[in-house]
């Protein structure tokens, strides 16, 4: 490491520049003096000569941690044979507890299987008796008078005998049960449901090794893409963009550029909406939205800097700023309910997105707290977390949520991005961990890890079940998305 840290001591941008601040805004990105005013220009820059005793006390801390690993290891050594015997039984004890909860399951469906099947009985039974019944009065049918007799009987019949024999021709007509059985299919999901989960450290273990997408492409960009947006109207592209770019490109999945504008100023955020197809995205410089037309134009003017936004299906435009989410339309007017402006509250919503099938509105929040200060602890009380809202921002759940249990032993630690599937579950790209998550978007538990990734992702879009990638070294990954809740048919 030593020996590539010298090759890299200097700026790839500037070449011979040395590095004299840090960027929070982008990772913590070493930054040298030309960088400061040009592609980090309003960013929040840190002297390096701050950073670095703390990413040394970071990496102290890790040596600590080894040396304190190892000294637990050679005291635990003698206890070796103890703990595989305890394993041995643990094991033994899960695999007699699942194989009780299938016999129990097996038991119930038996039991299911011969209520139908008693039920199928005894309406042949009743069938039978009627068909039965009927034959007799088909055979009675030869006693029955003629027409002469019956004339007769109407003309100077007695009460008695027009009674007796209008009751002959009105027997009730055979009509039996008519039966049909449709099976339905076997759903592996159900049956598991049903049978149990089995976790590992607290998670199911399906989330760990489930592979729910299948590489489609992989390039790379101009940039580290901050923003990724694919196009409904167009699956196989996406729209790409840098916090620090004035430029905007719409990319197919091998990374052609297909369309390139120019924006004039910085794009902070990027969005698509629904109904025309069109990009509007936010200026940090300025504090403006805009949409693009054949130009730029400007819709919405606020009074904090701007730092995401997302565009509803009824396209209404949210918007995040330094503490709060805010709702505009579309021609820079505040949307109000109850004459009060439409607001929720949010330290750092750095990206938004909208779910075109229930209209919620996902953002993710970094608690104003950056990436290395969280991991190494160094800012206590903070919390990252995506939180979701209905059309007019009340929270419908926020994760992790810490007064959960089930949330305790969770995956999400640093939400970077978060986009919706085509079934209103939550995807939240996660920069500790590098990997894509899926939240049910219903009840706010996290479903699976849907894709693990070779770098941290910076930003994720989703269409048609085609899920983009943007990572942190200019890769851009296309992938073939399954969601959870498609199952094959036993």
């Amino acid at each position: 490491m030593a020996s590539s840290s010298t090759e890299e001591s200097g700026c790839s941008h500037h070449h011979g520049v040395q590095f004299l601040y840090v960027c929070s805004d982008c990772g913590e990105e070493l930054v040298c003096q030309e960088c400061r005013h040009d592609l980090h220009q309003g960013h929040n820059l840190t002297d390096v000569s701050d950073v670095i005793p703390r990413k040394r006390e970071i990496i102290r801390q890790y040596i600590d941690e080894l040396s304190s690993t190892g000294r637990q290891s050679n005291d635990s050594a003698g206890d070796t044979e103890d703990k595989l015997q305890e394993n041995r039984s643990s094991f033994e004890s899960l695999r007699t507890s699942i194989r009780r909860q299938g016999e129990a399951m097996k038991g119930v469906v038996e039991a299911v299987v011969d209520r139908l099947v008693n039920v199928c009985t005894d309406i042949e039974r009743s069938n039978a008796k009627l068909i039965e019944n009927y034959k007799t009065s088909q055979e009675r049918e030869s006693e029955i008078p003629q027409v002469d007799v019956c004339e007769e009987v109407i003309r100077s019949g007695t009460d008695t005998e027009v009674m007796k024999l209008a009751q002959m021709f009105q027997s009730a007509p055979l009509k039996i049960k008519m039966v049909n059985y449709c099976p339905r299919p076997l759903v592996t999901a159900q049956l598991q449901h049903m049978l149990g989960a089995l976790t590992v450290d607290g998670l199911h273990h399906e989330y760990q090794r489930a592979k729910t997408c299948t590489i489609l492409s992989q390039f790379q960009h101009l940039s580290t893409a901050s923003t990724c947006r694919a196009i409904e109207s167009e699956q196989d592209q996406a729209w790409l963009s840098h916090w620090g770019d004035s430029v905007i490109y719409r990319v197919d999945q091998q990374g052609l550029v297909k369309e390139k504008v120019c924006c004039g100023v910085k794009v902070r955020h990027m969005a698509l909406c629904p109904e025309t197809g069109r990009v509007w995205f936010c200026c940090w410089e300025d504090g403006t939205v805009r949409e693009i037309l054949d130009q730029p134009v400007t819709r919405i003017v606020t009074d904090l800097s701007p730092m995401s936004l997302c565009v509803t299906v009824d396209c209404t435009v949210v918007v995040g700023v330094a503490g709060d989410i805010r709702l505009y339309t579309k021609d820079g007017h505040t949307v109000t309910s109850n004459d009060l402006p439409c607001t929720q509250s949010a330290v750092t919503p750095h990206h938004l997105a909208c779910c075109s099938q229930t209209g919620d509105i996902a953002v993710a929040d970094n608690d104003g707290v950056v990436y290395d200060e969280y991991i190494s602890g160094s800012r206590t009380g903070k919390h990252p977390h995506i939180k979701v809202m209905d059309k007019q921002l009340c929270i419908r759940f926020r994760y992790p949520d810490t007064t959960r249990w089930s949330d305790i032993h969770q995956l999400l630690r640093y939400p970077y991005d978060v986009c919706f599937d085509r079934m209103g579950d939550i995807l939240v790209a996660d920069w500790a961990t590098h990997s894509v998550l899926q939240i049910d978007g219903g009840r706010g538990h996290l479903l699976r890890t849907v894709y693990t990734c070779d770098a941290a992702p910076h930003t994720i879009s989703q269409q048609g079940g085609v899920l983009w990638v943007g990572l942190v070294g200019r890769t851009v990954r296309v992938l073939k998305h399954r969601v959870e809740h498609e199952e094959e048919d036993l």
